[in-house]
């Protein structure tokens, strides 16, 4: 799901006039980062879980915040279903962490 939202978000951009960028920024890359040596160090699902959690809850909170303030209807219409899709993908996440006994605290 996320490589064809990018997709279509690439392709809104560009249609628009602009170019677009194949990037999560450095403080995404960071936490990525971090979570990958974490869980090399010590392989444990629950963290392997919860790293995704958290990484797809805050990242879906940014855009739909900056969304709210940044863009216009025709984008934000785009933008609906994608996060529609992202809060699926939460949901399922939260499945598997309290198949796994793990609670996300939402």
């Amino acid at each position: 799901d996320h490589e064809r939202h990018a997709r279509e978000l690439a392709a809104y951009v560009e249609q628009a006039g602009g170019k677009a960028i194949a990037s999560g920024g450095m403080i995404g890359g960071m936490a990525d980062l971090m979570g990958k040596v974490k869980t090399l160090v010590h392989p444990d699902p629950q963290d392997i879980l919860q790293q995704l959690y958290d990484g797809e809850d805050k990242g879906l909170a940014r855009a739909v915040q900056y969304s709210e303030h940044k863009l216009g209807s025709e984008e934000q219409q785009l933008l609906d279903s994608i996060f529609s899709d992202e809060h699926d993908h939460l949901k399922t996440l939260q499945k598997l962490m309290s198949k796994h006994g793990h609670s996300t605290g939402k």
